[in-house]
């Protein structure tokens, strides 16, 4: 829990009863990372801003309650009256359990109760490096702790499946070398088969490239190749065998028309 002494000095000059409790929550009403002061009093319950703005003031005469409503990632702190129900603040899910404490402090100061004693749970643990709250559990800020030695930690977790490791990592090496196949083939074929006088091959080169794509890749950027390509190269194999059987004709011809 929060100490009067550390409230900010805009704050704590304009209070006019001693503070019961006091806690920080880490989001604005605009729903953004910048910090109110809940502050409960005998007579009433306030949430400044840093710059010593009030923002809602309730008589404890008039609560008839509080509670928390929690949400994915954190929630509201609500204040309940005569009229409905009143929200005072919200917060990220590290403060839970802080403004969990401060609604069952206010339920039993609106009805009368004793006050219930913090647990150490309720009580919020801020790292002495960098002020930040600290989770729950080994008791080590998250923001300050060493990358290196999280790293290493899980390094040794995977001692026992250490060859499956190197067998994983080869085989991922060997992966990317064989996707980089398809890209190769489609620069050969570009850039030497595809040119004026070596048609010829371009369809052989073409079913070898498709052929090494289905066996090795499951890329499919090479698969609309040769269906673009093929009737072009089929026209021009046509072509030039036309061209041939034509030539190969005609000695034949003039043969038989001079016997």
């Amino acid at each position: 829990m929060w100490s009067v002494e550390q409230l900010p000095p805009a704050i704590r000059s304009r209070l006019d009863e001693e503070a019961i409790y006091c806690a920080q929550t880490d989001l604005n009403e605009a729903g953004q990372f910048l910090p109110l002061w809940l502050i409960v009093t005998a007579k009433d319950v306030a949430v400044w801003s840093l710059d010593g703005n009030e923002l809602h003031r309730l008589p404890v005469s008039d609560l008839r309650g509080a509670r928390t409503i929690e949400a994915i990632g954190g929630g509201t702190l609500v204040a309940d009256t005569a009229a409905g129900g009143r929200l005072l603040l919200s917060y990220t899910a590290s403060y839970a359990a802080v403004f969990e404490y401060a609604a069952k402090l206010i339920t039993a100061l609106s009805a009368g109760e004793a006050l219930p004693d913090a647990a150490e749970t309720d009580y919020p643990r801020m790292c002495p490096v960098c002020g930040m709250m600290m989770p729950a559990g080994d008791g080590k800020c998250p923001a300050c702790r060493s990358k290196s030695s999280v790293l290493l930690r899980m390094l040794e977790f995977a001692k026992p499946y250490r060859m499956q490791m190197l067998a994983a990592a080869a085989l991922l090496v060997v992966t990317t070398l064989i996707e980089l196949i398809p890209p190769y083939l489609t620069k050969v074929i570009v850039d030497d088969v595809l040119r004026p006088g070596n048609m010829g091959s371009a369809l052989i080169w073409l079913v070898a490239a498709s052929r090494i794509r289905n066996c090795c890749c499951t890329e499919p950027f090479l698969c609309n190749i040769p269906i673009g390509i093929f009737p072009y190269v089929r026209k021009r194999r046509r072509s030039a065998l036309s061209k041939t059987r034509s030539s190969s004709t005609r000695p034949v011809c003039r043969n038989l028309e001079r016997s």
